[in-house]
């Protein structure tokens, strides 16, 4: 993948904005299903970039991309869940989830013990 990211790179060097924002989607939406909190930080700073030299859609599409992967990163890295499109269009619970550390089940964000397994959560969790 990180080819794609070379080749966006590439193309925001020569000044072809929109197509390194779309190859950049693609690593984000990658990288996202692999979990790799690495290139989704390098896609986040290649958007940024991608926003600094761009101008309108251009502009607002590589901010939304960068916010996206930022949030995926926290996501990620705090073992969290947000819903997905589909899940947000058809109606499914928005509601943020976390994995439980003893049990591995899911269970709402906010939730101070497993209702599965009885793990207790302390504040800082």
């Amino acid at each position: 993948m990180s080819s794609e990211l070379e080749r966006a790179e590439a193309e925001l060097v020569a000044g072809k904005n929109g197509k390194a924002l779309r190859l950049a989607w693609n690593v984000v939406l990658d990288a996202l299903r692999r979990k790799d909190v690495e290139v989704l930080r390098r896609a986040a700073d290649l958007s940024t970039q991608i926003a600094e030299a761009s101008s309108g859609k251009d502009r607002e599409g590589a901010e939304q991309l960068a916010r996206y992967a930022i949030a995926s990163i926290d996501d990620i890295e705090n073992g969290t869940t947000q819903p997905s499109f589909w899940q947000k269009v058809l109606g499914k619970s928005a509601i943020p989830t976390k994995k439980c550390p003893d049990c591995a089940e899911t269970i709402k964000r906010e939730a101070q013990v497993c209702r599965f397994c009885g793990y207790r959560y302390t504040p800082s969790e």
